[in-house]
């Protein structure tokens, strides 16, 4: 007789997008600001760090691959600007 698989555990409550940071709140550390992406609409996401300014990343969509230049400015401790447009 086989033994029973272990029950796996439940995924992790996603949060609603009025629930994340966004232009004027203030920001931990290090955050994930979710986003569509330009190219094929996906909901992605990408790692932002308020103690930079201004910062321009090239950073690839998760789901189609394609580059995408994403730009943000932080004023006292919050996002100031925040875009997102095909590389």
């Amino acid at each position: 007789m086989e033994a029973p698989l272990p029950t796996p555990l439940p995924p992790p409550p996603a949060l609603p997008a009025d629930e994340l940071a966004e232009e004027g709140e203030p920001l931990a550390e290090e955050f994930e600001r979710f986003f569509l992406c330009p190219l094929c609409g996906a909901r992605v996401s990408v790692l932002l760090d308020p103690s930079v300014e201004s910062q321009t990343l090239i950073e690839d969509c998760e789901v189609c691959c394609q580059p995408l230049e994403i730009r943000y400015t932080v004023e006292e401790g919050k996002i100031a600007e925040f875009e997102v447009q095909a590389a």
